[in-house]
């Protein structure tokens, strides 16, 4: 897996959180919404690139048969499939993980929240009182 890149800052639930909340441009976002869930404090603020759609979730000859078989006047004959290079297949599915992706922040899906490379972190112990 591989991130993409694009360093943005997060919030999570404890020290170790298992869901990570944001993608927000500066520290100040995360800490003011992890902050208003959790005035006592009990959060993780980080800044980190999110994982990157793993391609190999496509598969793009797969994908193409498919498009053959789904043409007006087609019998759905694969050996009918033109010859296509692993490096086209390849690159039609970092394509497709590239749409996904822009398509999964668009409408705010949470699916997007793995992240790959943490720059930095910070916990909030919570406190006895606010």
């Amino acid at each position: 897996m591989a991130g993409n890149g694009e360093f943005e800052w997060f919030w999570g639930k404890g020290e170790e959180p298992e869901k990570w909340h944001g993608g927000f441009p500066a520290e100040a976002n995360a800490q003011d919404q992890a902050a208003g869930r959790f005035p006592k404090g009990g959060y993780t603020i980080i800044e980190a690139d999110r994982a990157a759609i793993d391609p190999a979730i496509f598969d793009g000859r797969m994908i193409l048969i498919e498009l053959q078989c789904h043409t007006p006047n087609s019998d759905c004959w694969t050996g009918d499939m033109p010859v296509v290079a692993q490096s086209e297949v390849e690159d039609l599915e970092a394509k497709l993980g590239d749409c996904l992706d822009r398509w999964l922040r668009k409408h705010k899906f949470d699916a997007t929240t793995a992240v790959h490379t943490i720059r930095q972190r910070t916990f909030h112990p919570e406190r006895l009182f606010a």
